[in-house]
């Protein structure tokens, strides 16, 4: 079976896909400064997988590539790539950073700003070192690519290397939903490439790589999101005696939350508690609102803020988290056992997702600490918690509170800036004063927000009460640009592209650049007679971003609602390849207008449009808006592909495209995620001229 061309196309695509999605989260998990810059190791992958194929492709290459060692390196590359990320705890990876400045903010726990310029440039020196050895991984996957593609006509391998690539994408997130770990991932990647290394110093390396994986693994969990470990959260009595109050749970190699007891009978008997600045900032919103009956907790967590609605006797909870192996964490660890109480409701969910979808009216909605260390994509730069932190979320928020009803939003704002966008926010979105206190929870601009016609209605009393705590809203007034779901970026101070973000991409944009060139052995003319199918690669790149960034709006930014995204682009540039196999002559002006045509449809419909419709209208109208651009880029792709002359080549100058588009991603910053469709717009249109031009001149030609 394995000599077959298809299945080793098959095993080798999907093997590329999957590789993708393991390294993006893995390294990303135990080298955290990857984690806010996740398009560097999908860079990084598009480069070595782009030169890798377009390099074996060509039928005169063929004969070279099986004679080559080139794609005999991947087993020790791959050892040598999985014992960094291994490592990297006990060699002082997991905090690198390269942030010279603070208008930017990242969850670290060393300090957030470089003060050495040689530990920068030892820093930097890392990230390009990691970047290279993605690059080289990828590259020799790329090269079994390009040689299997190369051995099919070109359409029916097309079909095939979207299949396998879906079926990957499909089997590493059912990995991530049953809580794998990166042991597991690599042994099922190893797996599929074994009919490609059979030498036994191959198999060693591979198999090492697993083991390797299995045993940085430890004590820690996977969720789909994070590496989480756990360990006693102590504090000391009167007497100086260490007791347990709880558990610490840290994600990433960061500490993320603390359950505490904070029950009357263990309070009575450790009355310093009351002294922890966590007593006062959970119970602060059941004295705010004393009546509330009827609660909704979002980031509900490992169930601090919901023990504390229990313990203010409420009648029912409604506890929104994102991530389940926290919630569950939740349910064995925390002391109070508040998961376990019939008055709690939990719900696995996005909370802008739940909030939107829900109608209920609630006496109190508590935003807990929902500060997430990590980008919910591999495809964009957008952390987790983003949509929930806009304008138009906290609309929903507010029109979800009862008559007399309070809003609470904590937040361990670590830069002055963040503190006061948020409260700006709250301003903005629910048209009134919200009253501002200082909750010292982790760091000096921790924050309390509260609004609500609850609020309105008692802000004489609230004032007096808190009158210790409350911060003047002349000291959040600054001047910042504030977070809507076209810029959803609460941890970026300005519109612009930071110091980090633009060093970084041009950096590397240089190494792409040159090792492109080289590998194309400085002629230009070879590489740019494909340039329509890199145009198309940065188009599509960008497409596909913005249709994740608009879903997880209409839908929540969780693991699955950007899998299911992936899946199904993919399954649709497979069913719009079958169409041109089916309709060869299908006319290409067709699919262009239809290309057009809808990406302006996708601009000009605003997603506050769809927002508002019920889940299954909303459902089928964004399938409609979102989905048609794929088909028709599909439909362009596999047209123009048809055509090519040397079709690997063309899929990894199509990729290396991607590299392209990935750059422009970051560009968001600036104009927004919606202006992504303007530049993906240009990008097509663009293609479309560049292969006119090079048909001219070949007709001329002759």
């Amino acid at each position: 079976m394995f000599n077959n061309s298809r299945t080793n196309l098959f095993l080798i695509s999907f093997a590329a896909l999957f590789f993708e999605v393991l390294v993006i989260r893995w390294l990303s998990t135990e080298i955290r400064i990857f984690g806010y810059f996740k398009n560097l190791i999908l860079m990084g992958a598009f480069v070595g997988l782009g030169l890798g194929c377009a390099s074996a492709s060509s039928a005169a290459s063929v004969e070279q590539s099986d004679k080559s060692t080139a794609a005999e390196f991947f087993p020790y590359l791959l050892l040598i790539l999985t014992g960094l990320i291994a490592a990297a705890p006990i060699i002082g990876l997991n905090h690198i950073n390269f942030v010279v400045t603070t208008d930017v903010f990242f969850w670290l726990q060393k300090a957030d700003v470089v003060t050495s310029i040689e530990q920068l440039l030892i820093n930097v020196a890392w990230v390009i070192v990691l970047f290279l050895l993605v690059v080289g991984v990828f590259d020799t996957l790329g090269r079994r690519l390009g040689l299997e593609l190369s051995k099919q006509e070109s359409l029916n391998a097309y079909s095939v290397n979207l299949g396998g690539s879906a079926i990957g994408v499909l089997v590493y997130n059912v990995l991530a939903f049953m809580q794998t770990n990166p042991g597991v991932w690599l042994l099922v990647g190893v797996a599929s490439l074994l009919p490609f290394y059979k030498k036994p110093p191959q198999l060693i390396a591979l198999a090492a790589s697993v083991i390797v994986a299995f045993c940085s693994v430890g004590n820690s969990t996977w969720s789909p999101y994070y590496c989480i470990t756990t360990k006693p959260y102590t504090t000391k009595a009167a007497n100086s005696a260490e007791y347990q109050i709880g558990t610490a749970i840290d994600v990433n190699h960061v500490t993320f939350q603390r359950t505490i007891d904070m029950s009357s009978a263990f309070v009575e008997k450790h009355p310093e508690l009351k002294l922890l600045p966590e007593y006062a900032t959970y119970n602060v919103p059941y004295l705010v609102n004393k009546e509330a009956k009827n609660v909704l907790v979002l980031g509900a967590g490992s169930g601090n803020d919901v023990a504390a609605a229990l313990r203010h006797d409420v009648k029912h909870v409604d506890a929104v988290e994102i991530d389940p192996a926290i919630l569950d964490l939740g349910k064995t660890e925390h002391p109070e056992k508040p998961y376990s109480d019939p008055r709690v409701s939990t719900y696995v969910n996005d909370a802008r997702n739940f909030v939107s979808s829900n109608h209920t009216k609630y006496d109190l909605i508590v935003f807990g600490f929902v500060d997430s260390t990590v980008s919910f994509s591999m495809l964009s730069s957008v952390r987790l918690d983003n949509f929930l932190y806009t304008i138009e979320s906290l609309k929903l928020a507010t029109q979800a509170l009862a008559p007399d009803g309070v809003a609470s939003l904590s937040f361990a704002a670590g830069a002055p800036w963040v503190r006061d966008r948020l409260f700006q926010m709250v301003q903005t979105a629910s048209g009134m004063e919200p009253l501002a206190l200082n909750s010292v929870y982790s760091n000096n601009n921790s924050i309390i927000i509260l609004w609500g016609p609850g609020v309105n209605a008692h802000r004489a009393e609230l004032m007096a009460q808190f009158k210790d705590l409350v911060i003047p809203t002349a000291q959040l007034v600054s001047s910042l640009p504030l977070c809507t779901d076209d810029w959803p970026f609460l941890y970026q101070k300005d519109r612009a592209l930071t110091y980090a973000y633009g060093t970084m991409l041009a950096l590397l944009l240089l190494i792409a650049g040159s090792l492109t060139i080289s590998r194309f052995r400085l002629n230009p003319k070879s590489f740019f007679h494909s340039g329509q199918f890199f145009l198309l690669g940065a188009g599509f790149l960008l497409l596909e971003t913005r249709a994740m960034l608009a879903v997880a709006v209409l839908f929540g930014s969780t693991w699955l609602v950007s899998s299911i995204v992936i899946f199904l682009i993919l399954i649709m540039a497979w069913l719009a390849n079958w169409v041109v196999q089916k309709r060869p002559n299908l006319n290409d002006n067709i699919a262009r207008i239809g290309l057009l045509v809808s990406l302006v449809v996708l601009y000009m419909v605003p997603l506050s449009a769809l927002s508002d419709l019920e889940w299954f209208t909303r459902l089928g109208a964004a399938a409609l808006i979102i989905g048609l651009p794929f088909t028709f880029a599909g439909l362009v792709f596999s047209k123009a592909y048809a055509k090519a002359n040397e079709p690997g080549k063309a899929l990894g100058i199509n990729i290396l495209g991607a590299l392209l588009g990935g750059c422009l991603e970051y560009f968001s910053v600036i104009i927004g995620t919606r202006d992504l469709v303007i530049i993906a717009f240009v990008l097509y249109v663009s293609a479309f001229v560049a292969d006119y031009l090079i048909n001219k001149r070949s007709s001329s030609s002759i």
